[in-house]
């Protein structure tokens, strides 16, 4: 589902008054498996939950790819997905990277690794 500028802005803006108050406002989910993306680029560029905290920051509008509802039902609300050129820390590399985000009392940030296929960026 893609949603309306408005409300992507809104959402964005939230986020970021979140944020902005606290690094202590983000919870990034690591599984600490094989698998998990997010926490094997982490560890690969020694990247902090302060330095995803700045790269949310500078999300936009034009970042913003859609929104699906999360089918757990435990958990309401929807996931958003985003896509950010990042670059790496310590390196001349530049990366696309795939953010899923959520929030709850603070800023849930289920996916922060480079993509791994097209993202659609539909405000860009």
């Amino acid at each position: 589902m893609i949603k309306t500028q408005e409300e992507v802005e809104r959402f964005i803006e939230e986020v970021h008054r979140r944020l902005r108050e606290s690094t202590k406002n983000i919870y990034i989910v690591l599984k600490h498996t094989v698998e998990d993306k997010t926490h094997n680029f982490m560890n690969e560029y020694n990247l902090t939950d302060e330095m995803i905290c700045e790269e949310l920051l500078k999300l936009n509008i034009t970042n913003y790819s859609k929104t699906e509802q999360d089918i757990d039902d435990r958990f309401r609300g929807g996931f958003w997905f985003f896509g950010q050129m990042f670059e790496v820390p310590d390196t001349r590399e530049s990366l696309e990277i795939y953010i899923k985000i959520k929030l709850k009392k603070r800023v849930i940030c289920m996916s922060f690794h480079p993509k791994e296929w097209k993202i659609n960026y539909p405000y860009l």
